[in-house]
């Protein structure tokens, strides 16, 4: 269908329908907790005919959904009353991977985020897991950033997804010596703990562990960040916040 075209309400009825039916809802859910299905369906189903309306304007929670694969690098400049900062996006694909080195000239923190969900699914007996794990120790190993002593934040995304999907078995499939996690919770924390092995880097800030469709989860990750280059800029200069936290290299605190 044409991306222009208008739906009538037959069209939307039709669709609506399909997405109600008992059939489909069962391999929704069968595979919404076992594959990397578009994780959003049932959200763009459920609103269908609000967002084929003649009138639609996406709303604050059509926005935060809304996926646009990052290719290159992207900049955007965020002002938060008298701080100015600069965020530097940059592709996660095995492709985009070698544009990164020449972003790394000048940054004072860098926000590594990864997909819990990514932990339940045993792709090749887990190699997507080592694969983050292995990135992980790479970035926060180079030089570049260990010489100027870039300050990292480890944010573990998507744990709504991990909620509904864990299972020990899963997590076991990708991470053999999983062998003790019963819950969710002790999911997170023992793959945060991995994370925190394989740091390599000069200051692990702090790792926190939310969704990234949250307002409150973006503005924590946001104070975090402020706070951490904040801190590392007066060190620096010799000067030191009488509140300020004193952090080790790998910080082994997880905020959910």
């Amino acid at each position: 269908m044409d991306e222009m075209e208008e739906w009538d309400d037959n069209t939307i009825k039709y669709f609506e329908s399909i997405w109600a039916h008992e059939a489909i809802q069962t391999v929704w859910r069968r595979n919404r907790r076992g594959s990397n299905m578009l994780w959003c369906t049932d959200y763009l189903f459920d609103n269908c005919r609000r967002i084929a309306g003649k009138d639609y304007e996406a709303t604050r929670d059509d926005i935060l959904r809304a996926r646009i694969k990052t290719t290159g690098v992207k900049q955007t400049r965020i002002q938060r009353k008298d701080t100015i900062v600069d965020f530097v996006d940059v592709g996660g694909q095995r492709s985009e991977r070698r544009k990164w080195l020449h972003c790394f000239d000048g940054v004072h923190a860098i926000i590594f985020l990864a997909a819990l969900d990514d932990f339940l699914v045993p792709e090749s007996t887990g190699a997507r897991a080592k694969e983050i794990l292995d990135l992980f120790q790479e970035v926060t190993g180079n030089k570049a950033l260990t010489d100027t002593e870039t300050i990292f934040i480890l944010y573990l995304n998507k744990v709504d997804l991990f909620k509904e999907k864990f299972e020990p078995s899963k997590l076991q499939a990708c991470l053999p010596n999983a062998t003790n996690v019963e819950t969710w919770q002790e999911g997170v924390k023992y793959i945060a703990h991995r994370f925190h092995r394989r740091f390599s880097g000069y200051n692990l800030w702090c790792t926190h562990v939310g969704c990234a469709l949250y307002e409150t989860n973006c503005k924590r990750i946001f104070h975090s960040m402020a706070e951490a280059v904040l801190e590392e800029n007066m060190r620096k200069s010799g000067m030191e916040l009488s509140t300020a936290k004193k952090k080790n290299r790998c910080c082994d605190e997880v905020y959910f």
